[in-house]
């Protein structure tokens, strides 16, 4: 029981530090710490989706971004995706948002225009 609720605290704790150092642009430190609460996540539920672990994906995304890792970046917005997907289904707004930012990040960072057709549709 304990373990659980230790597990829980210390996942969150990951995710505000990382909160910290992304707002002090310490972006490569943030990233170590959302995945090691991301991991915590997934010895807790296994691959089953969740809202915190696509938020996580989100999060790591931005730092990879911001770190000019476009591919390992878009990756991990990928997955944040296919995570919401599951939980939201195909029309919520939010999806739609990823699936443009998806086509934003393969016609901007990457330079593949064909690549970010498929997601533009």
């Amino acid at each position: 029981y304990f373990g659980e609720i230790y597990n829980k605290d210390y996942m969150q704790l990951l995710w505000k530090i990382g909160d910290l150092e992304m707002e002090g642009k310490e972006y490569k430190k943030a990233v170590a710490l959302y995945q090691q609460a991301l991991m915590k996540l997934f010895q807790k539920k296994g691959s089953q989706a969740s809202e915190e672990m696509a938020t996580l994906y989100f999060k790591i995304y931005q730092g990879l971004n911001l770190q000019r890792k476009y591919g390992k970046a878009i990756s991990c917005l990928k997955k944040s995706l296919f995570m919401f997907l599951k939980l939201l289904g195909d029309v919520h707004p939010k999806i739609i948002n990823l699936y443009f930012k998806i086509g934003d990040e393969y016609n901007f960072h990457l330079q593949r225009p064909h690549a970010a057709l498929s997601y533009y549709n």
